[in-house]
């Protein structure tokens, strides 16, 4: 039977499903009761946007009794194998379509030559040069350099996204070295691909040397280490000089070349200029239809299975980059509904990559997306538990389908010889956890809160372990330390890879995590992590002034932790028993008589001529200061380094001593 406990929790999820299926139609927005009332009574609003099945009504069901009228669908025809045209519904293109095939229910004697004279869509090709692509090849490398940068991106660069097919481009590569006028101004995407590509490979090439088969991954971590960045810079220039072309032709390759010139960048400028390529390639990708579902059957299938992963790919990528940098996403999920990559390899061969690993690696960013979603809700909302509910609801499900995943997947993470997009996965999950709570450490600080002050608001101290941000800040460490050791296993295995983003990246998260727990607690653990990570972090950066800045950030945090460490240690150890010997020591300097004794030139083995000159320039009345107070000064041999003249006895013994003297002389000749 059921408890009472057991009914709630099922409640729970129950609505939070419900919750889901209602923002898949209406989109994000707040499903408090008034909002819910006022949809419930205008049901049609949740069918102004498609569905994911949804069909076109014909021209003649638009305009029946029944219908407003209103319900359209895009349009995506093909003008090559690689170049669609696409129209968005209620676009002026659908509105003139609609007339057009009104027209065609009349008389077909009155309209057929005009209707048939019409030109479907115009794309613009007098602004392309004829000449761009071939020009570009006199600065291919010799081959046998082409096949290593081309094998270095393959293993290391393609691994959890798919950028191109790996025979295609052989293929094209081979085209290019072997019958380059064959090449035309249709072939400028090719030609940008394989620079894109070329550049990415000596980003990677390092790991291929020598120096790395013997456990020393690279040069030593300074700016101008790999030398080899210079070559990547002159083929990623190569690949941009073509972008006007690119975006003039606007094919399918066009939007790959834009997406890898973005990877390239990633290591680069991340919020800069690869977002922008980003947006590009993500326009392009618009502009051919490929965010959405393709039903006609005028395309070839590996055509429509290449467009499927290159648009994902991009899609999750761009998406990735405007979340973890706080930039705006160029498309609202609910405008897309493009089917995703396909498992069938006979349809388009899987080379390099896996499809359980590209296909979680989309799985994830979704829960990112989704958990972004709920995380921007929180902002000025009045109602905040119905969100933090949904939230850690979904991070419960996170963690539950990453608990179900495929263990040929995870059992990669223990090998010795692990592959790299196992653990570039793992690196993922666990950014999105981080990504989840790391937001609510810091949440209840105000203006001029002591470390102090908030380590006594702090969700891992809190009371109620339950909480649901004390739940999701306790999984975000959690999820930094299993971080940073998988960037170890990484780093003694296979060697961390300086331009990926996805290994910098969760590597530099989970140390900003772990600086905040050190600043709020004395954990060897903490700092240990802490100083392990940072050591990778700086090896990351070696060559890209962009990760070396970020990497100094986090070595200044370091810094302050460890003086803080250092200063609360002192104060509160106290001082130890030779601080109190010292301190009584210049006590008993200052009060005691023999204060006077301790002059230092006593050993310095000065010469009376020397100390008479000094004497003299110091003046008679400061000499007679020094004299009063002084001992005579011996050499290190012992011997008397000054004695002074009879007539300077009272600088020894004061001014009574000869008469003194004469006294007690007198007496004994008594005696």
């Amino acid at each position: 039977m059921a408890t009472t406990s057991d009914r709630n929790v099922s409640q729970r999820q129950r609505v939070a499903y419900l919750e889901s299926i209602v923002r898949q139609y209406v989109g994000d927005i707040d499903l408090n009761l008034e909002s819910l009332k006022a949809l419930s009574q205008t049901p049609e609003t949740g069918q102004k946007h498609h569905t994911p099945m949804a069909q076109a009504d014909d021209c003649d069901s638009c305009l029946s009794e029944t219908s407003v009228g209103v319900n359209e669908t895009c349009d995506i025809l093909p003008v090559d194998n690689n170049i669609a045209h696409y129209s968005g519904e209620f676009s002026h293109w659908n509105f003139s379509q609609r007339i057009r095939k009104y027209m065609n229910t009349l008389p077909k004697e009155q309209t057929q030559d005009s209707v048939s004279s019409w030109k479907d869509f115009y794309r613009t090709d007098e602004l392309q040069s004829p000449t761009a692509a071939t020009t570009a090849l006199s600065s291919l490398p010799p081959r046998p350099i082409a096949n290593f940068l081309l094998r270095c991106f393959l293993k290391h660069a393609q691994t959890n996204y798919f950028y191109v097919e790996e025979t295609w481009v052989e293929d094209k590569l081979d085209l290019c070295y072997a019958k380059p006028d064959v090449l035309s101004r249709g072939d400028v995407g090719v030609v940008s691909i394989l620079f894109a590509i070329l550049a990415i490979g000596t980003q990677y090439a390092y790991i291929e040397s020598d120096r790395a088969d013997n456990g020393n991954m690279g040069p030593d971590p300074n700016i101008s280490s790999f030398t080899e960045d210079a070559v990547g810079v002159m083929f990623y220039q190569q690949a941009s000089r073509l972008l006007p072309e690119v975006l003039t032709l606007g094919s399918l390759e066009c939007v790959q070349a834009c997406l890898l010139i973005a990877v390239y960048l990633l290591p680069i400028d991340a919020a800069g200029l690869s977002y922008s390529y980003l947006n590009i390639a993500i326009n392009v990708s618009i502009q051919n239809g490929m965010h959405r579902r393709y039903s006609r059957d005028d395309l070839d299938t590996r055509v429509r299975e290449i467009r499927n992963r290159v648009w994902w790919t991009t899609y999750t990528i761009e998406r990735r980059i405007s979340i973890f940098h706080g930039r705006p996403m160029s498309i609202r999920p609910v405008d897309v509904d493009a089917d995703m990559p396909s498992e069938q390899s006979h349809i388009c061969p899987w080379t390099t990559i896996t499809v359980p690993c590209i296909l979680a690696t989309l799985r994830l960013n979704e829960f990112l997306r989704k958990l972004w979603n709920e995380i921007d809700l929180l902002k000025g909302a009045p109602k905040q538990k119905a969100i933090m509910r949904r939230l850690t609801s979904l991070h419960g499900d996170l963690i539950a389908w990453w608990s179900d995943l495929s263990t040929d997947l995870l059992l990669q993470e223990e090998s010795s010889q692990p592959e790299r997009y196992s653990l570039q996965l793992k690196l993922e999950y666990c950014l999105v956890r981080m990504f989840c709570g790391r937001c609510f450490i810091f949440s209840n600080d105000a203006a001029g809160t002591t470390p102090e002050q908030h380590s006594a608001i702090s969700p891992s101290a809190a009371s109620d372990i339950t909480h649901p941000r004390s739940v999701l800040v306790r999984d975000c460490v959690k999820a930094a330390f299993e971080a940073i050791e998988t960037c170890r296993h990484i780093h003694n295995t296979i060697g961390l890879a300086r331009a990926s983003y996805t290994e910098f990246s969760s590597c530099r998260a989970a140390l900003l995590i772990i600086t905040t727990q050190c600043l709020q607690t004395k954990c060897h653990t903490f700092r240990y992590a802490l100083r392990d990570g940072l050591s990778m972090l700086k090896h990351m950066a070696s060559g890209s002034r962009l990760a070396h800045v970020e990497a100094s950030l986090v070595d200044r945090f370091e810094q302050v932790i460890a003086r803080l460490d250092q200063a609360a240690s002192m104060e509160k150890k106290g001082p130890s028993d030779y601080d109190k010997f010292k301190e009584w020591e210049t006590e008993w300097r200052t009060d005691s008589v023999f204060a006077s004794t301790d002059s230092p030139r006593a050993f310095q083995g000065v010469s009376p001529a020397k100390e008479s000159a000094s004497l003299n320039q110091i003046g008679p009345d400061k000499s007679d200061e020094l004299g009063s107070s002084s001992e005579p000064q011996l050499y290190a041999s012992g011997d008397v380094a000054f004695f002074p003249e009879s007539d300077d006895w009272t600088t020894f013994f004061g001014a009574d001593f000869l008469m003194q003297l004469d006294d007690g002389i007198r007496g004994n000749r008594r005696d």
